[in-house]
Parts: C-alpha cells; sequence; structure tokens
C-alpha cells in the first residue's frame, strides 16, 4: 500500500467522510427477574441471554445490551479488514439485508468507551496511541474481544517496553516505574490459557528489570515505596517470583533469583507476601542465593538467614535438617530454645518471651526466626500441575542392551527440569522396568536438595516425608491400555495392579494384610500399611523394580483408570495414576507401583527380532547414504522398533508422557 493511501485512510478514522457503517458502544445491563414478579421468558429484552459463569443459583440472570454510551462512525472497508469479528458480522447483516449497518459493541461503562476507541483506532493507523499499564491492558482486552488483527500483539510489545525500560519515561524516573505500573493494574493482566504465554513473558520482564536494580541500601526496608504511593520493593519481587516452590521448579526463574544483588534478596525474604507452600521452601531458596555467592561476607549471610521464620518450619526441617546446614548458624541453646517454643502454647510462649527480653541472653524472639505467622499460600499455582516426559534418548537407555533393572527419571516442562519442588524437598518422576518383565514402574522420588550441603543425608537424616495430596499420572496416546487394570482397590480376598484391600495381592504397595514387592534406594524393606508387608532390595539391584523403597509408604490409592483427559490432543487418556495424599517415603528413596503399566506381548517376528543377538561385524560395515524419509534396515533399528512396539500405547513422538498434580488449596 503507498504512503498516500495509507495517510488517507488513516485519516477517515473517527470522521464521517465515506462512512457506511457506525460502531455503536452499548453499557452492559444486568437483568435479574424479581422472583416475586415472576416475568415470563418472553418479557425479557429479545436480546437479553444468560450471564457469563452464571451458576444454578444465578441461572435467571440475564445480560442485555443497555443504553447507547458512545457512536463511531465506520468504514467497512477498513474494519472488515482489521477484525474478523467485524467482518463475520458485515457478512451476516449483508446476508439479511440490514440496513443501516450497526455493530454493537458491549462494554461494561462509559468509562471503557475511550479504549474502545483506542483499538478501533489501531485498525485505521496501526499505531497504539495510549500510554501506561492500565491503558495497555485495556485496549489489549477490546482488541482481543473484538479480533483485531495485531492489536494484542502490539500491546504486548509496548508492555514489554514499559516494563523493562526501553519505552519512553519522564526524566529522572525511577528504573522500576514501568514494573510498579503493571503490578499496580494486575488485576487486568489476561487469565485466559491462550494468554498466559504472554503473561508468562511480561512477568520474566519485572524479573529482568529487578534483577538489574540494585538498591542502595537495604535499611530502608522491604516496604518503602519504589514511586509514591507504589508498591514496595519486597511487594515487588514477591509478585514477580510468585511463590517459592513455583520459583524453585523452574531453572529460568531459579537463575534470576540468584542473580538478585543481595539488598533485593533481603527484601524479597523479609516480605509479607511472598507465598510458599513451606518454609522449607524458603529456606531451599536462600540456600541457592548462597551457593551463587559464595564470597559473600558472614554479616550479609547471617541478615539474611535471620529473615527465614523457623518457627514456621516443617518438623522434618525444624528437627532433621536444620542442625545439619553449615552455612546456618544458630546457638545449640537457642536451637533448644525455639524446638521448645514452637511446641509451646500461646501463653507459655508469652511467657518465654518475657523470660528472653528481662535476660541478658543473645536470644531476640522479635526477629522473624519466631514469627507466629506462615507466609500467604501459594494460592491456584497448581492447577495445571507439572507436564512430565521420557526422553526418546531415555526410552532407548531403558530399552537399551543392559541385563537387570533400568530406571530413567523424566523432565518436567519445557525448560527440561529434572525435578520440581514442593516442601523443600525434590520430587521426581522414575520409570523403571526389569528386562523380561511384562510391566514397568512408576515412581515418586523425594530426595533432600544437594545445595543444602548436608554431608551424607542417607546416613544422617533418618526421617520420612509426606508430599501432600499429589498425584501422578500416566497417559495412553492410542486411547486404550493394555492389559486389565484395575480400579484403585480389589474386593476382599481379590488382586489388584493397584492398592489391594485386606486379604488381597498386590505388585505394587500392600494395604492392611496384603503383600506387595518391590527395591527401593538405601535398602531394606519398611513402610507398609497396617498389618501388610513389603519386601525390596537397594535401586539398580536385581530383584523388581523400584517400588516402596526404603521407608517408603505402601498404602498409595494407586488406580489404574482409563479416563479421557479434557483439552487434550486426540486419544489422549489417562491409564493409570497414583495418589499419595496420605503416604510417607523416607528420604532418598520412592514409593510407587512396580507394575504400574503392562507392556504389550510382541509378535513373533519381533520377538526373534529381540531376543537375536547383535553381532558385531568382521570388517566396518560401507556407508551408504540413505534415501530422504527412509530407516536404515539394520538389525540394530529393528530391535529398537521391536522394543519400543511394546510401549507403543504410551509413547508419543518416542516419549513417555504424564502429569504430577498437586491438589489446589491443599498441596502446592
Amino acid at each position: 500500500m503507498s504512503s498516500s493511501v495509507h495517510g488517507w485512510l488513516s485519516g477517515l478514522f473517527g470522521t464521517a467522510e465515506q462512512s457506511d457503517c457506525t460502531i455503536e458502544l452499548r453499557c452492559r445491563q444486568v437483568i435479574k427477574p424479581d422472583p416475586a414478579d415472576g416475568e415470563p421468558a418472553n418479557k425479557r429484552p429479545k436480546n437479553a441471554e444468560p450471564a457469563n459463569g452464571a451458576g444454578a443459583a444465578e441461572a435467571q440472570q440475564m445480560i442485555a445490551e443497555g443504553p447507547v454510551c458512545d457512536q463511531l462512525p465506520a468504514h467497512l472497508i477498513v474494519i472488515c479488514g482489521g477484525s474478523v469479528l467485524f467482518r463475520a458480522q458485515a457478512a451476516y447483516m449483508k446476508q439479511h439485508a440490514h440496513h443501516p449497518v450497526v455493530f454493537r459493541v458491549l462494554v461494561n461503562n462509559p468509562e471503557e468507551a475511550p479504549f474502545v476507541r483506542s483499538a478501533v483506532r489501531f485498525m485505521y493507523t496501526g499505531k497504539l496511541e495510549v500510554n501506561g499499564a492500565e491503558a495497555l491492558l485495556r485496549v489489549r482486552r477490546i482488541a482481543g474481544k473484538l479480533q483485531i488483527a495485531g492489536c494484542v500483539a502490539a500491546c504486548d510489545a509496548e508492555l514489554t517496553a514499559l516494563t523493562n525500560g526501553t519505552g519512553p519515561s519522564p526524566a529522572g524516573a525511577h528504573p522500576l516505574t514501568g514494573v510498579a505500573d503493571l503490578f499496580t493494574y494486575r488485576a487486568l493482566l489476561p487469565t485466559a490459557p491462550e494468554a498466559r504465554a504472554a503473561v508468562d513473558a511480561l512477568l520474566d520482564e519485572c524479573r529482568k528489570a529487578l534483577v538489574r536494580y540494585a538498591p542502595c541500601s537495604t535499611s530502608s526496608g522491604s516496604d518503602a515505596p519504589i514511586v509514591p504511593g507504589g508498591p514496595g520493593l519486597g511487594e515487588l519481587l514477591a509478585w514477580a517470583f510468585r511463590d517459592a516452590p513455583s520459583l524453585l521448579s523452574d531453572p529460568v526463574m531459579r537463575r534470576q533469583m540468584c542473580a538478585l544483588p543481595e539488598g533485593s534478596m533481603e527484601a524479597l525474604l523479609a516480605s509479607s507476601t511472598f507465598a510458599t507452600d513451606d518454609e522449607a521452601s524458603v529456606l531451599l531458596m536462600l540456600a541457592h542465593w548462597l551457593h551463587a555467592h559464595e564470597d559473600v561476607n558472614k554479616a550479609t549471610r547471617k541478615r539474611l538467614c535471620k529473615q527465614i521464620r523457623v518457627c514456621q518450619l516443617s518438623d522434618t526441617y525444624l528437627l532433621v535438617v536444620l542442625p545439619e546446614l553449615p552455612w546456618f548458624k544458630i546457638s545449640p541453646e537457642e536451637y533448644r530454645f525455639i524446638c521448645v517454643y514452637t511446641r509451646s502454647s500461646a501463653e507459655k510462649r508469652e511467657f518465654m518471651r518475657k523470660i528472653t527480653a528481662q535476660g541478658s541472653n543473645q536470644i531476640d524472639t522479635a526477629c522473624s526466626w519466631y514469627a507466629a505467622v506462615p507466609r500467604p499460600w501459594p494460592g491456584t499455582r497448581a492447577v495445571a500441575g507439572y507436564d512430565w516426559r521420557v526422553q526418546r534418548c531415555d526410552m532407548k537407555a531403558l530399552l537399551g542392551k543392559s541385563k537387570g533393572e533400568v530406571a530413567r527419571s523424566a523432565c518436567f516442562g519445557r525448560k527440561g527440569a529434572s525435578e520440581v519442588v514442593s516442601r523443600g524437598f525434590e520430587w521426581r518422576i522414575e520409570i523403571s522396568w526389569l528386562r523380561g518383565s511384562a510391566a514397568a514402574g512408576v515412581h515418586l522420588w523425594c530426595d533432600l536438595p544437594k545445595v543444602l550441603g548436608v554431608s551424607k543425608p542417607e546416613e544422617s537424616l533418618v526421617d520420612v516425608v509426606c508430599p501432600g495430596p499429589v498425584e501422578v499420572s500416566v497417559f495412553s496416546w492410542n486411547g486404550a491400555a493394555i492389559g486389565s487394570n484395575s480400579t484403585a482397590a480389589a474386593a476382599a480376598g481379590g488382586s489388584s495392579t493397584g492398592a489391594a484391600a485386606a486379604g488381597g495381592s498386590n505388585t505394587g504397595a500392600a494395604a492392611a494384610g496384603g503383600s506387595g514387592t518391590g527395591t527401593g534406594g538405601g535398602g531394606g524393606s519398611i513402610g507398609t500399611a497396617a498389618g501388610g508387608s513389603s519386601t525390596g532390595t537397594a535401586a539398580g539391584g536385581s530383584t523388581g523394580a523400584a517400588a516402596a523403597a526404603a521407608g517408603g509408604s505402601a498404602a498409595s490409592s494407586v488406580a489404574a483408570t482409563s479416563s479421557r483427559v479434557a483439552g487434550g490432543v486426540g486419544g489422549v487418556e489417562v491409564v493409570w495414576s497414583a495418589s499419595f495424599e496420605n503416604d510417607f517415603v523416607r528420604i532418598g528413596c520412592g514409593m510407587g507401583e512396580s507394575a504400574a503399566l503392562p507392556l504389550a506381548v510382541p509378535d513373533s517376528a519381533a520377538t526373534a527380532a529381540q531376543q537375536q543377538p547383535m553381532q558385531e561385524p568382521s570388517s566396518p560395515p560401507q556407508k551408504k547414504k540413505a534415501a530422504s524419509g527412509a530407516v536404515p534396515n539394520s538389525k540394530e533399528a529393528l530391535h529398537e522398533e521391536a522394543q519400543l512396539a511394546a510401549w507403543a500405547p504410551y509413547l508419543h513422538e518416542g516419549r513417555l508422557h504424564g502429569v504430577l498434580r498437586w491438589n489446589s488449596g491443599a498441596g502446592q
């Protein structure tokens, strides 16, 4: 398009020249009939429709077009080219001979009219003539609703420039002004699943800006506002870094946290709005930061450690892990005092505080160590769960020529994390298979993070951990599992591949009176339900697959289900899942089921290829260039295909997939 034509079209915005349609803005009107009046449906406005998200109690609530709050002359050639929605409406009106052509846009209130005008103006000019986070977010919301091509992306670009400081800003403005502006209007950020990537990218830019910013001092505290009337540094950090388990489970976010200056790290730890599932996860954050700043002086290290709410640590961390941390300095006297203090009544705590205030000891019960209020809960962060997968190369290694038991850990998310963090521990999914067996095992392992610096944790930490309301699921991509999969438990006297009822048998974990076999890191067999039994060997041994593990609870509710995954790719189903809400596992061990995934029996040709020994050639074979897309016809390739064929229902593009999920509001 020539510049003159583009300039002429841009000048048409808001004018009646050549106008052949109108955009009419109407205020949204909510209609809730009076039950006493019993207004019949045929008396309601004909354009009324049920309110979005209305529940059963609000089924009669309707939304209709209210009075006109603004009108804008428009041009079909522009708005039909710039909006898919307007184009479809124009085609409908032309088909039904509607005249004049009027496009009605519902707004919540008249104050939204300028933002609608800005979105429509973009179709004419290709430019956003708004500034600030509020205006950009409101225009973005309207552009998405009206399906205006390019406008949402333009808003995202302007928001990015606002947060990273590359956009226009007043002279002498604080470097975090844009981040503080976006925080102020964070309620306007889109929540739709398709906008998640855009919001994550914005938060990533906010974190980068926070990493670049070095506070002049820490004496002003984390609550000092960045801009007049705005949020403090600690509040900004707590929002941008979300919560402790999310931060630690994301390798990129964790590296950004470790790059924070010491003043910002102190502000984050001191923030009353920073959320966590357990104070142990915050302590683990500090361990990662100190590991990245080994040259930090003792005074800074002590000041940062003082921000940990020690009294809010879990029993395992307070009584077992904390005494083993070489970098967390606490005197034996104060440690014993804290242990007693955390288990005392409110009246006794008050008396203990008075004693320490009057005495000459060094115990300061006013510091964060003795905080009586836990940090906020992470909220709904775990609704989507953590997608995990075992890569194709790891699947080939799992099915390789090695003898005995083979185990491979899964990767989480697009960033390839090998574990996720909950309650200060690292949790990973492990797939195990004993060569020649007809099923593979799925296990949830609990590890103490190495960054804590605990020497020989398998010897010094003798304790068990409950992961909380967590569920592990495995997907099938062909619509059906192999073999017979039972439900969560079999009746008394029956058998189950999951958890057996009293008197039943189980190949994984045993319920009361049942029996189960498996292995575990550290060897030994411990951890069954009352009256049950479980035997095992060390991980990597020759007997069984890594199941209950030393100290692993065997009372898990394992269910081999076959439920359709909502919103998943065609043919995706959950074929196996296990809940460990009331189970315990020893640190450094795993729990799960050793026969979770039944494998297909290969046909005779595949069996022959699998059992045929791989002979080394006497001389190097002549390399031949394979045709594009052709599969090399070699014994090794046939061997791999025969092995993978048994796993076919569980594989998608050669990978094994599943999800690890903590129930919202209860676990993570």
